[in-house]
Order: C-alpha cells, then sequence, then structure tokens
C-alpha cells in the first residue's frame, strides 16, 4: 500500500533506442520498486527518469526507515 509518484520524460527512451538496454532499465526500476515495498515501511515513493543534458537521470525515492550504509553487507 505504497502511493506512488511517477516523473517519467518519454525523451529519455530515445537515449535507449536497443530493446535490451530498455528492458534492464526498467528491470532496475522494479527491483528498486520491490525493494521499497519489502523493506522501507514507506507509504510514499517516487520515480523520476528524467533528461538532464546528454545523461539519464533516475532517482527512485521514499519516506521510508532507510539504512545504515556501514552495516550493509
Amino acid at each position: 500500500n505504497i502511493e506512488c509518484d511517477y516523473d517519467i520524460d518519454d525523451e529519455v527512451m530515445r537515449y535507449f533506442p536497443r530493446f535490451e538496454a530498455r528492458k534492464n532499465l526498467l528491470l532496475i526500476i522494479k527491483e528498486g520498486i520491490n525493494n521499497m515495498a519489502k523493506y522501507s515501511r514507506a507509504t510514499k515513493a517516487s520515480v523520476v527518469l528524467k533528461k538532464q543534458g546528454n545523461l539519464a537521470y533516475l532517482k527512485l525515492s521514499d519516506n521510508g526507515i532507510g539504512f545504515e550504509p556501514d552495516k550493509v553487507a
């Protein structure tokens, strides 16, 4: 039960002309959302995929409990 906002720029997909690259990008997003649902205890999440100059920018965020980076194996 996570409310999720999506901000996806259609032009970004032009940077991924190969099917395999688009598939991998979507799998990365899917894994991020799955991890939010399993571990974060979030109630809100956001997926941003935009073009910034000549780069694609992906940001996945939530309002969950977070983690301590030095305790990640």
